[in-house]
């Protein structure tokens, strides 16, 4: 048997079959008589041109991961794929391909072009990881509540963080968009519980912080100028700030918190000059 049965960490009822070795038309067959509702192909072995057009008679397959596949010409074979909820590519996503059709999508991993489809295309989508997106207005002005999480890695043409209704995000994550330099001071983050940047060279801080906010992560990012929007803000109890500078304002915040962390990492010079 070419493939190994392996459950999904999100959900145990899909089971995938991790495929191991050349995948072809007879691959597919062999798939459908698995017992597997999911695929993933996901290994470094698929770097040439793959065939994916059969894989549109998978027609129940609920998780599809194509990872290892760094050429897709085109995602045709998606459409028809009604019960897909889970889908990852390290290609680039065409815009108005059947991705954008497929409303019962819960998790979604991919490398968009431009114009990134309206989140409400999907009623049910709680994760959002994406890439190479130039601004997230659209997914902003057409919310969805059940998005819980939003990762976005390796935009440089993002530069400015509005949420706008998006009041629902429990966790927010940024990694690797080097022109981001602040949150909108009007974003409603309010039931965020955890905000992590890394590599972000311009971003400098927060000036508004959510109530329900628990844990913020900070990794090689700029200078951070400001936790919040007056000297007296109350940071989250969780606060990891790593190989970055920090402002006056900012170390300020942080000594008038102390008492109040859980669990606070500093860089050692902040750390000797905070006593901590």
């Amino acid at each position: 048997m070419p493939f190994q049965i392996v459950q999904s960490e999100h959900d145990p009822s899909i089971r995938y079959a991790l495929w191991v070795g050349d995948f072809d038309e007879t691959s597919v067959a062999e798939i459908g008589t698995s017992g597997c509702n999911g695929l993933r192909l996901s290994r470094p072995v698929y770097t040439k041109r793959v065939n994916l057009d059969p894989l549109a008679t998978l027609t129940r397959l609920r998780g599809l991961n194509l990872y290892g596949i760094d050429r897709i010409d085109n995602l045709y074979f998606l459409r028809g794929m009604n019960s897909l909820e889970k889908f990852a590519t390290d290609s680039r996503i065409p815009a108005g391909s059947p991705l954008s059709d497929l409303i019962g999508l819960r998790r979604i991993f991919g490398k968009w072009s431009p114009t990134l489809p309206k989140a409400d295309r999907w009623p049910q989508i709680e994760y959002l990881n994406l890439s190479s997106v130039r601004d997230l207005q659209d997914l902003a002005d057409h919310p969805v509540e059940t998005l819980t999480r939003l990762q976005v890695s390796f935009s440089p043409s993002l530069a400015r963080l509005d949420f706008g209704r998006l009041r629902n995000l429990e966790h927010v994550e940024f990694h690797y968009c080097p022109n981001i330099e602040s949150f909108n001071p009007m974003t409603d983050l309010e039931f965020a519980k955890t905000i992590s940047l890394s590599r972000c060279r311009t971003f400098v801080g927060f000036p508004r912080l959510g109530s329900n906010l628990n844990t913020i992560l900070v990794e090689n990012c700029g200078r951070i100028e400001r936790l919040g929007s007056d000297p007296d803000s109350l940071l989250p109890p969780r606060l990891f700030l790593i190989g970055c500078e920090i402002g006056e304002l900012a170390l300020s915040q942080i000594k008038n918190n102390l008492d109040r962390f859980e669990k606070l990492v500093l860089p050692p010079k902040y750390r000797r000059v905070l006593g901590v």
